[in-house]
């Protein structure tokens, strides 16, 4: 059975809509940092780090799809569902680095 939708609060849309935005950062940050770092425990820990984003990125896309903005003229929720989907994407679509010795 479906979950019912919830409505979230501007303040609350915004702090989410943040906290996306961070994630996504985070995510193309470490992926860059990934292609240039050669110590072994530092590239382990930057793939923890994107795993762990994309994971928090499926599960904030899951959440604005199942949720209602009470935001004026209800601005379109899927529009935050698809950036964090994006982003997801973005991160598997590129080639994996070189290792460099």
């Amino acid at each position: 059975m479906p979950e019912e939708p919830f409505v979230l609060t501007p303040h609350e849309w915004m702090d989410l809509h943040e906290i996306l935005n961070f994630k996504t950062t985070a995510t193309a940050k470490a992926k860059a940092l990934d292609g240039m770092v050669t110590d072994r425990d530092l590239k382990a820990l930057i793939q923890q780090e994107l795993q762990q984003s994309l994971q928090a990125m499926t599960e904030l896309e899951d959440f604005f799809r199942r949720s209602r903005a009470n935001l004026p003229n209800n601005a379109n929720v899927s529009d935050e569902a698809n950036l964090a989907a994006s982003a997801g994407a973005l991160y598997e679509s590129q080639p994996e680095p070189h290792e460099v010795r």
